[in-house]
């Protein structure tokens, strides 16, 4: 099946701790249809947060990648984890020591 380039969307989602990342993406997803209930947090359901450590400490640990589709769009929502500036020193660390 072809894909039209044209209507795909990757959207980075970061922000400083507590800041409401992983609400914004469960209702995102809860929207779209992409889930059948819209997770929580607290409650230990969010559809982004899904790892035994996550859910335990209610914070997100990994980055990870959520799909969708909102009309005729395919979205890629990248959803990093709070210390993403902390993982892009090292990324850049290591891409420059590969020069």
């Amino acid at each position: 099946m072809a894909i039209d380039t044209s209507k795909v969307r990757t959207v980075a989602v970061v922000g400083h701790a507590s800041s409401g990342k992983t609400s914004l993406v469960d209702t995102a997803l809860f929207m779209a249809k992409a889930v059948d209930r819209h997770g929580r947090v607290a409650q230990g359901t969010s559809a982004a947060d899904n790892l035994p450590d996550e859910i335990e400490r209610k914070i997100t640990i990994h980055a990870k990648p959520l799909y969708c589709q909102w009309q005729d769009y395919q979205i890629w929502r990248i959803f990093t984890a709070r210390r993403w500036r902390r993982c892009a020193r090292r990324t850049r660390r290591s891409w420059s020591s590969m020069a």
